[in-house]
């Protein structure tokens, strides 16, 4: 999905200025120590992987979809 790191996003109008960062699985906790959304979803992601709930997802890039070329 590296076509996507970097974009903004948010409701502009409503003040919200988000970039993606794309960061490795393994060290995301350190980029997202403020948010407790980003944290719980890591916990409840090493959660469901530790009970083998969750397989190892794709292995192969995901090319950028043609609507959003640019």
């Amino acid at each position: 999905m590296a076509w996507i790191a970097g974009k903004a996003t948010g409701l502009r109008d409503e003040g919200e200025v988000i970039t993606l960062k794309l960061v490795p699985l393994a060290t995301a906790w350190k980029h997202v120590a403020g948010d407790a959304k980003a944290l719980a979803a890591l916990c409840l992601y090493h959660s469901l992987r530790r009970e083998g709930r969750l397989d190892d997802g794709p292995t192969e890039v995901e090319p950028e979809p043609e609507e959003l070329a640019g």
